[in-house]
């Protein structure tokens, strides 16, 4: 067989927790216009000469308190990922399997991963993009990436990019069992809340299926967890401007859910393949502040799926399909 490489792909970190370090990431990141499609020539000036001299500053508060000393939990959780699920395949399905990760807006590059395939004479290529639903937004600026990079190649290589994963029986069981064994252990709340990283809603207005996908693995994880209607809700986090986002937003349903009905609460974020600043800080820290602050008993995260055992597996079984349509 004929060795085939898989590249994991996450959206990237801040190479420290530091203004200068979040400033050069977030230029990148917020210079691609699948993040924000506003014209270049008037989004550009705003974002130099006025958010990336604010903003950084607030957000190397909050990546200091996640930072661990290995590094952004974001890269030390994509890496561990990588090698478990390389072990597991190399193990189960062929030795001839390496396993490769890269960052769409941070080191290491999707270009760099693909060169180090290429130079290694691998030219059959799966791409898993760690987003287990769709949005232009993130799986689309790996596509953008991966084409830009091998726009003048001279030998394209086998390349097989696997669009999304939300409702593949594997990672559902996954994030089910993972909070099945959180109440096990910590007991069950009364409600449960799904939350997702939000977008704008003209992006969905302009045929982003991201919302739909969203909807689906909340009603597949619920399903798998026998929760009946009323016992869980879906929320949208992170997000920023005055433009309207996608609905309903986490921060306001906590608010409400504090002063009126539901009191107690566990969360989880299944659109989010390992925790990062958006769950170790936005999620477990400062809204778990604002529910509590605002009347609310009892808040409680449950992790993402991170490098578990449980995660590796899921991922080998979607991957095991490509790889078998590659042989």
């Amino acid at each position: 067989m004929n060795p085939i490489g898989i590249l994991l792909v996450n959206i990237g970190t801040p190479a420290a927790p530091t203004a200068p370090a979040i400033k050069k990431y977030l230029a990148k990141f917020l210079s691609d216009e699948r993040v924000i499609d506003i014209p270049a020539w008037f989004w550009h000036p705003i974002l130099r000469r006025l958010f990336l001299n604010i903003r950084p500053k607030q957000s190397a508060k909050k990546y200091k308190q996640i930072w661990t000393k290995c590094g952004s939990p974001l890269n030390t959780f994509t890496c561990s990922l990588a090698k478990k699920l390389e072990q597991y395949l190399q193990k189960n399905i062929t030795p001839e399997i390496q396993v490769k990760h890269a960052m769409t807006y941070s080191e290491p590059s999707i270009a760099n991963e693909m060169k180090a395939f290429k130079d290694e004479n691998i030219n059959r290529i799966i791409v898993l993009p760690l987003y287990p639903q769709y949005s232009g937004t993130t799986t689309g600026g790996v596509y953008d990436q991966l084409f830009a990079c091998l726009a003048k190649s001279s030998n394209l290589p086998h390349l097989h990019i696997i669009n999304n994963y939300h409702v593949e029986p594997g990672y559902i069981n996954a994030v089910a069992k993972s909070v099945s064994s959180y109440w096990h252990e910590h007991g069950k709340a009364p409600h449960t809340l799904f939350s997702y990283h939000g977008i704008p809603q003209r992006y969905a207005d302009q045929g982003d299926p991201y919302p739909a996908q969203c909807r689906a693995t909340s009603y597949a994880i619920a399903n798998q967890l026998k929760l009946e209607f009323g016992e869980w809700t879906q929320v949208y986090q992170s997000r920023f401007g005055r433009t309207a986002w996608l609905k309903p937003y986490c921060d306001i349903t906590l608010k409400e859910f504090a002063t009126k009905q539901h009191q107690e609460i566990d969360i989880l974020c299944p659109g989010f393949s390992v925790d990062r600043l958006e769950t170790l800080e936005e999620i477990a820290i400062t809204n778990k502040q604002l529910f509590l602050g605002s009347g609310g008993k009892k808040y409680r995260f449950i992790p993402c799926l991170n490098d578990t055992n449980d995660h590796v597996t899921a991922l080998a079984n979607i991957l095991t399909k490509a790889i078998t349509s590659m042989t």
